[in-house]
């Protein structure tokens, strides 16, 4: 059998992935598995980099299978086009659970094969992420951040009704749009509702709660995940809702600015196979490695992740966990997003998400 091994230049010059600005992993001595290969859509930058360094590397080593890692992803359509023309052009791909359950519904996913899997591992890994058509592999949370020159010592919002309160915590602040679906759970923790009430969301009593602290919103994030981190280290803002990755890097940096994990939102993606995919057997196990405490610890000892898999937090370096949403110290006072909740059609035929945006456009405007 050859040897992995092929460039950069040699991969995109023979591969049909090379159009979707693929890399090849290679390892020169390490003997391949003939005629065995799995395409993944990992996506570019810093997030791509983490799940070859942190899965397919070290997959690659222990089964010697070739894993190609496009740079760019696929958009729900092209996903669509490409599995009803026949065309799929990746094993694996990475998607948000909205998506999971739109192409889940519409046939377009290959169930996960957890025979596959180390029993441990399932056992490890909530139900939740555990998805008959998407494993989750990640998470990422919005939560709450505040400047810690303004308000000192324990004097902060501990909550979403306490960041509502203007009065006692006077300043501009910054929310995620609803239209991207974020922040929206937040007006009805604000409200009181409880964690385990909040959904199916009272969309008309979430706008309410947003009319009692619009004057003090002076953003709206949405489609730059970096604007509320950018605003509160310039303190153009004094409290906003956030990514935790991209305030890591704020507080890092050293400015005074700090966290407040409790009522976070969480939102997790999954890796799929979809129906035509030329190489499932093996996207399989791949997916069943990724599922390991150890290969998602890798995960996030390099970038700001939660992983799913409760033991992995047992290979996590403590000042690492520290920055993650599935910390334990952290996990059950936050709530995770209902993506199914967001994708349902009512009997007018639209999703939830459509109605939100709906009235969210029709809010935003009223004086």
């Amino acid at each position: 059998m050859a040897k992995l091994h092929m460039g950069r230049r040699a991969f995109l010059k023979n591969s049909a992935a090379g159009a979707a600005a693929a890399s090849v992993l290679g390892f020169p001595n390490i003997i391949r598995a003939q005629n065995r290969r799995i395409v993944v859509t990992a996506g570019g930058g810093a997030y791509g980099n983490a799940q070859v360094e942190a899965y397919f590397k070290p997959f690659m080593k222990e089964t010697g299978i070739e894993v190609h890692a496009t740079l760019s992803g696929l958009s729900l359509a092209q996903k669509k086009a490409q599995v009803e023309t026949g065309n799929v052009t990746a094993d694996l791909v990475s998607l948000g659970f909205a998506d999971v359950e739109i192409m889940s519904k519409n046939g377009w996913l290959v169930p996960i094969d957890y025979n596959q899997f180390r029993k441990q591992d399932l056992d490890n890994i909530s139900a939740a992420d555990r998805h008959e058509f998407g494993m989750g592999f990640i998470y990422w949370a919005e939560i709450m951040a505040y400047r810690n020159d303004v308000f000192k010592g324990s004097d902060y919002p501990k909550d979403w009704a306490e960041f509502w309160d203007t009065k006692r915590f006077p300043g501009p602040r910054s929310l995620g749009d609803a239209s991207y679906r974020y922040s929206f759970e937040t007006a009805l923790m604000a409200e009181g509702v409880p964690l385990d009430k909040i959904y199916p969301l009272d969309i008309d009593r979430a706008l309410n709660s947003f009319s009692k602290i619009r004057k003090d919103v002076v953003a709206w994030w949405g489609k730059s995940a970096a604007l509320p981190a950018q605003l509160i280290n310039d303190k153009e803002v004094v409290l906003c809702s956030v990514a935790n990755g991209r305030i890591k890097e704020v507080v890092a940096s050293g400015a005074p600015v700090g966290l407040n994990w409790n009522q976070g939102i969480l939102y997790h993606t999954a890796y799929a196979v979809m129906k035509g995919a030329k190489n499932v057997e093996d996207t399989m196990k791949l997916i069943a490695y990724v599922a390991r405490p150890e290969s998602q610890a890798r995960m996030a000892n390099i970038i700001a992740y939660g992983p799913p898999n409760k033991k992995a937090f047992d290979f996590i370096k403590p000042e690492v966990a520290k920055n993650l949403p599935t910390n334990p110290a952290y996990r059950d006072t936050m709530i995770l997003k209902d993506d199914a909740w967001w994708v349902a059609k009512g009997p007018s035929g639209k999703t939830n998400r459509e109605l939100v945006i709906e009235k969210w456009e029709a809010w935003k405007i009223k004086i």
